[in-house]
């Protein structure tokens, strides 16, 4: 967490050890949220490279995150999970056989 508050509008700026990828999550009460929960992942989800899934999963799921699948391996080798954060967003974790970046 690069920045975030504690109060309305509850922004928080979450950036990755490259220093060239951040993101914000927010929530504005004057927009409805849309029902995440009843969205296909495979229609949205947010990606991250993990290293160790495993360690990740047990980690969100602490926090409150719910599996939505169970952790894949890939017939190229990459180890997929996906998730959904308390508001139903689908999380994928995925560690890559061969690095995309």
């Amino acid at each position: 967490v690069v920045r975030g508050m504690n109060e309305y509008p509850f922004g928080h700026f979450l950036a990755d050890s490259s220093g060239s990828v951040m993101i914000e999550i927010y929530r504005r009460n004057e927009v409805p949220v849309p029902d995440y929960a009843s969205m296909d992942p495979l229609q949205l989800h947010l990606a991250f490279v993990c290293e160790d899934i495993d360690t990740a999963v047990a980690r969100l799921l602490a926090a409150g995150a719910t599996m939505a699948g169970e952790i894949n391996v890939t017939p190229d080798g990459d180890r997929m999970a996906m998730l959904r954060d308390p508001w139903g967003v689908p999380i994928q974790l995925a560690h890559r056989s061969t690095p995309m970046l």
